[in-house]
């Protein structure tokens, strides 16, 4: 585990540091970062803090289907956005018109997430086989690399603009709150998911989504670090 934490870290100082050359200083640095200091009793704690939201989630089988159905709905919109950025390359719209529609998408993406997130926050910790914490990981991991894919290419061929900047802040900000409700309602799901999420994370290197995603991998960097080693 402490070559995972090193991993993350290196990581880390590239999101701090990435410069935003090339997208006019749309992306700034993210000033709502996940503590470094923060340990799995702080993160248990806030779980077991309870709420007046109504939750349906109350065993590992409703879990894996709300979070399949997170995902199933949030590939309708990485569908429309790639679809949107085809139509640009094409010539069909313009840059600002798929830059307008894109945004829209990102925008339902970060309601989804509040939604799930607003559900299951508070939740007493799930009692689960280790077969239903792989299926919960499985699914934390493709949700992540559909979105992360999906708005690399976004903002690759079509720029970031200052919109689009603050609504991923706040979709990374809330993947994270959403990590953490998930190690708390599933205390076995920490390992897998430091070890699965931080090459995904490294591989998106120092470019411009690097500042975004300070929340996750601050967050990951205080899971991996000497309590797991």
């Amino acid at each position: 585990m402490k070559a995972t934490f090193f991993a993350i870290a290196a990581f880390a100082a590239t999101a701090f540091a990435a410069p935003a050359g090339g997208v006019a200083g749309a992306v700034q640095t993210v000033d709502d970062v996940v503590s470094t200091d923060l340990g799995i009793e702080q993160i248990t704690n806030r779980i077991g803090a309870g709420s007046s939201v109504k939750r349906s989630v109350t065993d590992s089988a409703g879990l894996i289907e709300a979070l399949e159905g997170l995902f199933s709905g949030i590939q309708t919109n990485t569908g429309a956005i790639n679809n949107t950025v085809a139509n640009f390359q094409n010539g069909k719209i313009s840059k600002q018109e798929a830059q307008t529609a894109a945004s829209t998408q990102v925008s339902d993406i970060k309601f989804k997430l509040t939604t799930i997130v607003t559900e299951l926050t508070g939740a007493a910790g799930l009692k689960v086989s280790e077969g239903d914490v792989n299926k919960v990981l499985n699914l934390v991991v493709v949700l992540l690399t559909e979105v992360l894919s999906t708005v690399k290419a976004l903002v690759t061929i079509l720029g970031i603009t200052p919109q689009l900047t603050v609504l991923l802040k706040a979709v990374f900000g809330i993947v994270s709150n959403l990590l953490v409700v998930l190690i708390g309602l599933l205390a076995g799901l920490l390992p897998g998911l430091v070890a699965a999420l931080s090459p995904l994370l490294a591989g998106l290197g120092n470019g411009v989504l690097a500042p975004l995603l300070t929340p996750i991998v601050a967050l990951l960097a205080a899971l991996a670090g000497p309590g797991l080693a």
